[in-house]
């Protein structure tokens, strides 16, 4: 055998055990096992004992402790079913201060239930943080493996690619070692192919795990701030407890004729009125009753929890406070007026602009400026009068955010970026709701369709409602927790901050929805 010959098969030698060795790491599957945790745990007092359970955190693997969270969700569901049960039966009791006590008492252990709950959710997902960041490290691993694997087999191909099969078939020095070496070249080549979208593969899927990673940790800080609602809640409940401890059942009586009992408080909540920010031509002003009530319809019939839809609402405009300060009056550009004055925007002179002023970016004019006025003309309306959210001022440069001390509006409506920045974003959302337009011409059909209304208007409360119900329930919030906390997010485009405020405003409306009161805390956020 000749020199050549032998370097040639070393070569084929060399690229044979590469291909073994790609081709074992490739189908190499590790394998875990289970174990069960000792049944007879006391889960009434550890789930419902924070200190208890920090201590079982550090005795347990970090397996058995997460199955121990899973198990006390459990637990603490069905304690708070029938918490919720022995609410509804008191609340049908005759009203005396025994039955109030009563009730308040278990109105306390329902919020207290709930605090747990909230801390083994906190918890679980501290722990699914942690999974997540070490998955998204092994995916980094993963990927720079690929890298060192896909440069290996180019240099491969590479030595050999330059070859014609008559080059390949010449240095083989015989039929089978030419067959070897051509078959291990076609090899090489698709093993490439395999390898580089594997590759792919894993920058997709690491993006993904660091949306997911953020998403979850939006979720927990969401979760605490709960948590903070709901204790102050309960330490509310436990003050009317305590007053009503020190009265006599003759003067409960009589703050009962006085109207302070729950009922006439729950009537002064829905009788409040939602002062809206520019009416429309024969428009009344709803109250929260109006609402809720409208709320409590909509979502059994498109599959949303009703208290979701009042927290997306509450979010989005204030319960239909607010539904926008500007109008569109440019057919060409959707730019327009603003109303108000204060802080809205800046003259370059440093001045403020007052009510009346022009602004040029108010609708997206490709976007969304056709279906609104397509909208207004359906609905009879004069675009020019008609609410819709402003600009939020904002100029951006790559990944850098301007001052908004540095943006003006010129008295034209010229918007004034600094050097290297451009206007970013824009408004236009209308209703309660605050759709964009496109979005809007999206669900109409589908609000018709639950509604009855020839034409969806989304500056009417049934059908912005509506319309909010079915955005969310296509964006996944008819499962559980977790999924109404991401469809809220998505709602606004991936923000967790927006999502935490829905979580907080929808778990208020929950404690009024299954108790006819708000906590202080609550009340100041829902009605500011």
């Amino acid at each position: 055998m000749t020199q050549k010959n032998q370097q040639k098969n070393q070569k084929n030698n060399s690229l044979t055990r590469i291909f073994i060795g790609l081709a074992g790491i490739m189908f190499f599957i590790p394998a875990f096992s289970m174990a069960a945790l000792d049944p007879s745990l006391n889960l009434a007092q550890i789930c419902e004992d924070a200190s208890l359970l920090d201590q079982k955190e550090q005795e347990f693997s970090k397996k058995d402790f997460q199955e121990l969270l899973e198990n006390c969700k459990v637990y603490l569901n069905n304690k708070q079913i029938l918490a919720e049960k022995d609410l509804n039966e008191k609340a049908g009791e005759k009203e005396t201060l025994e039955g109030e006590i009563n009730k308040i008492t278990s109105q306390i252990k329902s919020l207290n239930n709930q605090i747990y709950q909230s801390n083994l959710t906190i918890k679980s997902l501290g722990y699914k943080i942690i999974d997540t960041e070490a998955t998204i490290e092994e995916t980094k691993e993963d990927i720079d493996d690929q890298k060192k694997k896909v440069a290996l087999i180019l240099q491969a191909v590479y030595e050999n690619g330059e070859k014609g099969v008559l080059e390949i078939f010449l240095d083989s020095g015989s039929i089978s070692n030419f067959f070897d070496n051509f078959i291990y070249f076609e090899i090489l080549n698709n093993k490439n192919q395999d390898l580089l979208s594997e590759y792919q593969s894993l920058q997709a899927k690491l993006s993904e795990e660091k949306e997911n990673l953020e998403i979850k940790k939006g979720e927990q800080e969401g979760y605490a701030e709960l948590q903070q609602i709901q204790k102050n809640a309960s330490v509310e409940a436990k003050g009317e407890q305590e007053y009503l401890y020190s009265i006599t059942e003759q003067e409960y009586q009589q703050s009962l004729s006085l109207k302070e009992d729950i009922e006439s408080k729950k009537a002064e909540v829905e009788k409040r009125l939602i002062q809206l920010v520019g009416l429309l031509p024969g428009q009344e002003q709803p109250d929260f009753g109006t609402l809720l009530n409208i709320a409590k319809t909509v979502g059994p019939k498109v599959g949303v929890r009703p208290a979701l839809i009042l927290g997306i609402i509450s979010q989005e405009s204030a319960l239909g406070r607010n539904v926008g300060r500007c109008y569109i009056t440019n057919s060409t550009n959707g730019g327009g007026t603003f109303s108000g004055s204060g802080s809205s925007y800046r003259q370059p002179d440093g001045s403020y602009y007052t009510n009346g002023g022009l602004i040029e970016r108010i609708t997206h004019y490709k976007r969304d400026l056709a279906p609104f006025l397509e909208l207004m003309k359906d609905l009879g309306y004069n675009s020019a009068q008609v609410p819709v959210s402003c600009w939020i001022t904002d100029c951006r440069s790559g990944g850098y955010t301007a001052k908004k001390s540095s943006i003006t509006i010129s008295s034209d409506g010229t918007i004034n970026c600094p050097s290297g920045y451009y206007a970013y974003g824009f408004g236009g959302a209308m209703g309660p709701a605050q759709f964009i337009p496109s979005t809007w011409e999206l669900y109409s059909a589908d609000v018709s369709k639950f509604t009855g209304h020839a034409i969806a208007n989304p500056w009417n409360f049934e059908d912005a409602l509506t319309a909010s119900a079915s955005y969310l329930y296509d964006l996944g919030a008819r499962s559980d927790a977790t999924g109404e906390y991401n469809a809220a997010s998505r709602y606004y485009g991936g923000s967790s901050a927006y999502a935490k405020s829905v979580q907080t405003r929808t778990w208020c409306m929950q404690q009024y929805i299954d108790y006819g009161s708000m906590s202080s805390s609550c009340e100041s956020m829902i009605f500011p």
